[in-house]
């Protein structure tokens, strides 16, 4: 029984050191990455802002498209000029969903770019403090080797990751609320649901 409980402390140990490696990790992606393109980080926030809320917009802009499509029909004269405002705003919407799409993966690979070169400048500042016998060990090289292989893409793609996340759950909210501004009953079917989509 001691014994049990003890591996169990053993465990609980071990996984907060694990929690503490992944904060530290995550304060050195932070870090890293501000230091090497903080604009870039910026900006990819504000197009993954504006890519989760582009949907909602479209949303409503389909929403008033199609009544103005049906008032111009019911109409004893039909007249289409209440329509193409519509039209106008769902296609402009739907080229800067696009243009914003293409912006975020130039920013990512700009970034990781950005990354590549500070992480390896680093890595040979660090390396020009060893002797040459550190140079002559294989195993040495082969990590060398390894460090060097496109290390800026993992902070870049755990920077993504995160403002994805961050992103799904604003076009989530948004939706909702554009769907609740069209028919407030709607909430009664979603809001059961809501914890299934964060399962």
């Amino acid at each position: 029984m001691a014994e049990n409980q003890h591996r169990s402390w053993k465990s609980s140990f071990i996984q907060m050191d694990d929690f503490r490696d992944f904060l530290k990790s995550i304060n050195w992606i932070v870090a890293t990455t501000a230091t090497a393109g903080r604009s870039l980080m910026i900006w990819r926030v504000v197009f993954g802002v504006l890519n989760g809320t582009l949907p909602a917009c479209l949303l409503y802009v389909v929403k008033g498209l199609i009544e103005s499509l049906m008032a111009a029909l019911d109409s004893p004269i039909p007249t289409y000029s209440n329509v193409l405002p519509w039209v106008v705003a769902s296609l402009v919407l739907a080229a800067i969903q696009e243009l914003s799409k293409h912006t975020i993966i130039y920013i990512t690979d700009l970034l990781t770019d950005r990354l590549n070169r500070n992480i390896n400048l680093d890595i040979f500042n660090h390396l020009s403090r060893f002797k040459m016998e550190f140079f002559d060990d294989p195993d040495s090289m082969d990590l060398l080797s390894r460090a060097k292989q496109n290390t800026g893409q993992h902070p870049a793609m755990f920077l993504s990751h995160i403002i994805d996340a961050m992103t799904n759950l604003i076009m989530a909210a948004a939706i909702l609320m554009v769907l609740v501004a069209i028919e407030p009953l709607i909430l009664l079917v979603t809001v059961p649901f809501t914890p299934l989509y964060f399962w």
